[in-house]
This record gives C-alpha cells, sequence and structure tokens, in this order.
C-alpha cells in the first residue's frame, strides 16, 4: 500500500546523523496529491482522446462493437442480458486493447513530471546535484 509506504517513510530515521532517510510531511503532502491528480487527469483526458480518435474512425468503433457482441459484452437495450466485467474477460478483448494502447501512444497523458533533488546523489554514474530538476 503506497500511503502505508510514505506514513512509514515520514516515520523513520536513518543512522546517518546528517540525512533522514524519511520524507517530511510537505514531501509527503505533495506525493498524495500527485497521485490525486494524476489519477483524475490521466483519466479523464485518455477518455477523452479515445472519444475523440474513436468519433474520428468509425471502422474502429465497429470492430469494437463487434468484438464486443463476440464476447457478449455489448450493452442491450433491456440491460439485463450483459454480463459484469471481469478480468477474464476484459483480457479477450485484444482490439480493444490495442486500440486502447493506441490511443495511449499517440496521445500520451503523463509524459512529463519532474522533480527537485533534496541532495546530492549518484545513480547509474551519473551525479544529480541538489537543486536539480529531474
Amino acid at each position: 500500500n503506497l500511503i502505508a509506504s510514505l506514513v512509514s517513510s515520514l516515520n523513520e530515521q536513518a543512522n546517518d546523523e546528517h540525512i533522514s532517510s524519511g520524507i517530511t510531511g510537505a514531501e509527503m503532502f505533495d506525493e498524495v496529491l500527485m497521485m490525486i491528480i494524476a489519477g483524475y487527469e490521466t483519466t479523464s483526458a485518455a477518455l477523452s482522446w479515445f472519444i475523440f480518435f474513436a468519433s474520428k474512425n468509425s471502422h474502429v468503433q465497429q470492430r469494437m462493437k463487434d468484438e464486443l457482441r463476440e464476447h457478449h459484452l455489448l450493452m442491450t437495450d433491456d440491460l439485463t442480458s450483459t454480463p459484469p466485467l471481469t478480468p477474464e474477460n476484459i483480457a479477450s478483448l485484444t482490439y480493444c486493447e490495442c486500440v486502447t494502447k493506441e490511443v495511449l501512444r499517440l496521445a500520451p497523458t503523463a509524459s512529463l513530471t519532474t522533480r527537485i533533488a533534496t541532495r546530492d546523489i549518484t545513480v547509474a554514474n551519473v551525479k544529480i546535484h541538489r537543486g536539480q530538476t529531474v
């Protein structure tokens, strides 16, 4: 659980007298806020792009409907004959998955997130200096 991990990190103290391995309350707030914003914004943006691209490609819409119908997942007028979505029947929608991946490729929802280094560190032989945007 990510929230539990953040809280745990907030409470930890490093053995080094100068560096705390935990995060500050402000850093935790920023991380939680980023999760909330990213979850909301990326989902709405992805759905918007999905609808846009689908509206421009009627043959793609039709093929997706055909796949849903083939797997008995297309909503009917009476709303009673459609089974609930499960991981298994969602996994069977190969074409729908390909369309979704193509939409996310053409219109990535989270192409860039930056952070500011709080201390000097070397990662994979690359030096990152305190205050540097990564």
